[in-house]
C-alpha cells in the first residue's frame, strides 16, 4: 500500500494472482453509529433547550454543519460580548471591535439591557463549555446596537444605518427581534439594499396575538421584500403561542418561542428563560446559518 493507505494497482494485481488466496479486498474501517457531535452543555442534556430538539438541529450537527464561517448580525440592544458562553463566537472587525453602537455612535456595542444577548445565545452560544448551546454554535455573532439602555424604542435612522453596517461588514444573516405598526421608507430601502447583496433578513412577527395580514401590520416583518423571513412563535407542542402574531400571507414560518432559556447580561444572572417572537426569530437565523454553512462548502 501507499503511505496514505491507498492500494497500489500493481500490488493488487500481484496478490490476486496468488493461488492460495480465496478473496482479496481493501481493509475497510467502520465507525460506531452514535452521535459524536451532540454538545454536552448541561441545559441541552437536561432538556431545557427543547427548541433545539424541536428544530432537529442535531441532524445538521451530525452531518458536520454548525454555522462555521457564517456571520450573523444581531440588530438589537447589543451583546454582552465577554459572556462566557458567547465570547469565543464573537465577530471582530479589523480593529478588534465586536460591532457598533448606533445609539451613541461608538464602536462598543455592549448590551446593558439583556434582550440582544438572549437573541445572540439562541443563535450561537458556544458548545461544550457552559450551560447553553446555540443552534449554530460555530457561527460568528456581530453586535449591532440600536436600543439605548432600558429603552424599548429605537429611531428609524439608527435602524437603517445598522442594516447597512451589517451588510457592508459581511453579515450573511440579519436577526431582527423588533417591530412596530408603521412602515418606514428608510428601513424598507435598507432591507432592499440587503436583498441586493443576497443577505437574509429574519424578522419577529410580533406579540399582539393578531393577524398580520390585517391592518395595522407589523414592520419590518410585513415588508414584501423577498429576503425577509417573518417568524411566529410556537411552544414545545408545536402550538402557536397565544401572544404570537400570525398571518397566512405575511408570516412565513414558526419557531420555538415559549420558555426559551438563553444567555443574558451578568446583571440578570447570565441565563434566564423568556417568551416571544423575539426569541423565535433567532432560531430561524441560527437554522439559516446551518444551511448557509452547508452550502458554502
Amino acid at each position: 500500500v501507499s503511505r496514505n493507505g491507498d492500494i497500489l494497482p500493481d500490488r493488487l494485481e500481484a496478490l490476486a494472482s496468488e493461488r492460495d488466496l480465496r478473496h482479496i479486498e481493501p481493509a475497510f474501517r467502520y465507525r460506531m453509529l452514535v452521535s459524536v457531535t451532540s454538545p454536552n452543555d448541561p441545559y441541552y442534556r437536561d432538556g431545557l433547550l427543547w427548541g433545539l430538539d424541536n428544530s432537529r438541529a442535531h441532524v445538521a450537527w451530525n452531518d458536520g454543519y454548525k454555522g462555521d464561517g457564517v456571520v450573523v448580525a444581531i440588530i438589537d440592544s447589543g451583546i454582552e460580548y465577554d459572556h462566557p458562553d458567547i465570547a469565543d463566537n464573537m465577530w471582530r472587525d479589523a480593529k478588534g471591535n465586536f460591532g457598533h453602537d448606533f445609539v451613541l455612535d461608538l464602536p462598543d456595542p455592549r448590551d446593558t439591557y439583556g434582550h440582544g444577548t438572549k437573541c445572540a445565545g439562541i443563535v450561537a452560544a458556544v458548545s461544550n463549555n457552559e450551560p447553553m448551546v446555540g443552534i449554530a454554535h460555530k457561527a460568528q455573532l456581530m453586535a449591532v446596537r440600536i436600543f439605548a439602555n432600558g429603552d424599548k424604542y429605537a429611531e428609524e435612522q439608527q435602524m437603517a444605518r445598522a442594516i447597512h453596517y451589517a451588510v457592508d461588514n459581511g453579515a450573511r444573516i440579519l436577526s431582527n427581534s423588533w417591530g412596530g405598526p408603521a412602515a418606514s421608507a428608510l428601513i424598507s430601502q435598507a432591507i432592499a439594499y440587503a436583498q441586493s447583496k443576497d443577505r437574509l433578513f429574519v424578522a419577529a412577527a410580533g406579540n399582539s396575538g393578531r393577524d398580520n395580514d390585517c391592518v395595522p401590520r407589523i414592520y419590518p416583518a410585513s415588508y414584501e421584500h423577498e429576503n425577509i423571513v417573518a417568524v411566529a412563535a410556537i411552544d414545545e407542542y408545536d402550538t402557536l403561542s397565544r401572544s404570537s402574531n400570525f398571518g397566512r400571507d405575511s408570516v412565513d414560518i414558526a419557531a420555538p418561542g415559549v420558555r426559551i432559556w438563553s444567555t443574558t447580561t451578568r446583571d440578570e444572572g447570565l441565563y434566564v428563560p423568556d417568551d416571544g417572537t423575539s426569541f423565535a426569530a433567532p432560531f430561524v437565523a441560527g437554522a439559516a446559518a446551518l444551511l448557509w454553512s452547508k452550502n458554502q462548502r
